[in-house]
């Protein structure tokens, strides 16, 4: 009831002061209004649009200005903000098996469904197309609510004209190409202002797209997609970044959209369309994760949103697939974005990370890492799972050092912005010894993560040294011993700062040194890698969950597997373990999901930690039964 009543009082106050606040201006209005006019625009494509994108944030953005708007622009929204119709064609409208959706068609017009006239299967009176979507949306439904646990969409049947039968509404209309969808936030619900009711408007036909054997294939990603974004609507339907009214690129719900994408592979694995958007993300790396564009001038910047879906499917394999839950249900206690941000306290994804005993600094660190390994370097058992399919990251710099005992930075560098990141890859010679690497940030306010991965092409595993800079000074330095091992030295600056939109530039050395040889290891500490697979279904065809390790110096090794409560389920040692990498299955530890007394686990999370030498690492993994 508290939070209810904090919610309730905010939103009063916050609305009021916007009420009082200055009108939009009339050349904002006009753009807002020509963007929303687009969608319904069936004229040619426009050539700078690559692929088509979700209409939602246009939607979002309408919403959240309504009561600022003109009365002259208000009534020109209104028809293209209402519930759809179908322009005088006649609307049916049929229930899905499972009760859940209502979808409104027409069978003749613009807006005729496809194939309107094809009704075999099964032979209902209703178009096969139809039939079909309602299967799809059914199916994500089951995915998305019963599976996952997300809070099902807020329910309208309290309001008569928002449909008012209880089913969540689906239109199918004919929409400008370049978009495949859209949900509408509709009418905040009673008991909470920031939860609001909403429709989904999906295409009446996907038949016009090349590059896909299954047409379907786009309605099933697109009904994943947007009906997330009606989920997401019950949590919060603000959050969103917001800065200048008067400015739409200020308008930026990046981790709504990140999300969404994510979510689409989540319930559609095997069609993997979010992958057409990764270059917009690979291609530009020193760009802010918070990057939102509606330029399509700058392709890469106006996808770079749906290609940022790599944070969440990073976070959801680093860690459990719930995370992207516990974040949104974050999100729904604070008015306004909070998912990377934090206007008062904690953002949701740091309590998130908390609670699995991380944070988010050392999450965006590590993220950078799995960034470099994608494509022809992916390692799929310890990064990305799909990433031997995604783009290469863009390389700032390449520097060889044959020929030469050292290199500096060059003049202008793409410097990255808040939560970006570079790539500068070294080239070792062939000559004994290593290199001592050096960075310096312009200020030390500027809270930079750094790593240095020592790259062996024949290698499964990467070897990473986190520098430890100096906040007083902004100078870090590590030591790069026999450098004739690696392929490639490849050093990663990330600025962690929350301000995506200022750039933060630093210097950087590379320094040959001929007496960087001998036993002293790069790194300096031990790497732990998540078990896998995570979770692990025990009699499962997985018949053992595996435990990856890679040591920098001889050590003892203990495995401990513990219940939450504490008590001591598995135990692993080896003594003197030499400087090897656990990384093929073959050689991993092995754990069959038996406790000390040989009898099976019972379904939850478990933690295990790896003692070495010169690491302790606790994590979680989830057993299910």
């Amino acid at each position: 009831m508290k939070r209810i009543f904090f919610l309730s009082f905010f939103i009063f106050i916050f609305q009021n002061v916007q009420a009082e606040e200055q009108k939009l201006s009339q050349a904002y209005e006009q753009r807002l209004l020509e963007r929303v006019k687009s969608v319904f625009s069936l004229e040619a494509p426009k050539e700078e649009v690559k692929r088509p994108i979700c209409a939602t944030p246009i939607f979002v953005e309408i919403n959240f200005n309504k009561h600022r708007f003109s009365a002259k622009t208000a009534q020109l929204l209104k028809p293209y903000i209402s519930r759809p119709d179908f322009e005088g064609d006649p609307e049916y409208t049929y229930d899905t098996p499972s009760g859940h959706f209502k979808i409104h068609y027409t069978r003749t017009g613009t807006h005729a469904v496809f194939q309107a006239d094809v009704d075999v299967n099964p032979a209902d009176g209703v178009p096969d197309y139809v039939n079909r979507c309602a299967d799809i949306f059914d199916s994500v439904w089951t995915k998305e609510v019963d599976e996952l646990e997300y809070n099902p969409p807020p329910n309208d049947s309290w309001y008569q004209p928002n449909g008012g039968d209880g089913r969540y509404d689906i239109y199918l209309k004919n929409l400008k190409w370049e978009y495949y969808g859209y949900s509408e936030p509709e009418t905040s619900t009673v008991a909470n202002p920031i939860s609001y009711t909403s429709y989904i408007v999906v295409r009446n036909d996907y038949s016009g797209y090349a590059g896909y054997e299954d047409k379907l294939d786009i309605l099933r990603v697109t009904a994943a997609h947007e009906f997330f974004h009606a989920i997401q609507f019950g949590y919060d339907a603000s959050e969103f970044e917001f800065d200048d009214p008067n400015d739409q690129n200020t308008y930026k719900p990046y981790w709504m959209e990140m999300s969404a994408v994510w979510m689409e592979d989540m319930v559609y694995d095997n069609i993997n369309d979010y992958l057409g958007y990764l270059s917009s993300f690979f291609n530009h790396p020193e760009w802010s994760l918070k990057t939102f564009s509606y330029d399509y001038k700058v392709p890469d910047s106006a996808y770079h949103a749906y290609g940022s879906c790599v944070w969440p499917i990073y976070l959801s394999e680093r860690f459990d697939a719930t995370i992207i839950k516990d974040i949104w249900e974050g999100c729904a206690d604070v008015v306004g974005n909070n998912a990377i941000d934090y206007p008062s306290g904690e953002s949701s994804i740091d309590k998130a990370l908390q609670a699995r005993g991380g944070n988010f600094d050392d999450a965006f660190r590590e993220f950078t890492v799995w960034n470099y390994f994608t494509g022809n370097r992916a390692r799929t058992q310890l990064f990305y799972s799909e990433g031997d399919m995604f783009p290469q990251v863009e390389v700032e710099h390449l520097h060889d050092f044959y020929g030469t005992d050292s290199v500096y930075s060059p003049s202008g560098p793409n410097h990255p912005y808040g939560l970006g990141s570079n790539y500068i890859v070294f080239k070792p010679g062939d000559k004994q010894g290593g290199m001592k690497l050096t960075f310096s940030s312009a200020s030390p306010n500027y809270n930079f993560e750094i790593s240095a991965l020592g790259y062996d092409k024949d290698a499964n595993e990467p070897i990473r040294h986190d520098f430890q800079i100096n906040q007083q000074t902004g100078f870090a330095q590590t030591d790069v011993y026999n450098w004739t091992e690696y392929d490639e030295i490849v050093m990663i600056p990330a600025p962690v700062s929350r301000n995506g939109y200022s750039y933060f530039p630093y210097t950087y050395s590379a320094i040959y040194d001929s007496s960087f040889h001998g036993e002293k290891p790069f790194p300096q500490r031990d790497w732990v890698g998540q078990n896998f697979p995570n979770p692990f279904v025990i009699n499962s065809s997985a018949d053992s969950t595996f435990f990856p390790f890679i040591l920098s110096s001889r050590s003892d090794v203990e495995i401990n597997i513990f219940a939450l409560s504490g008590e001591l389920v598995w135990q692993y040692t080896e003594k003197d373990k030499r400087i090897d990498n656990y990384t093929e299955r073959s050689m991993c530890p092995a754990w069959d999901g038996k406790n000390q007394k040989g009898e099976y686990v019972a379904t939850g999370i478990y933690l295990y930690q790896v003692k070495t030498k010169n690491s302790n690492v606790i994590k979680k993994m989830a057993v299910i039964r």
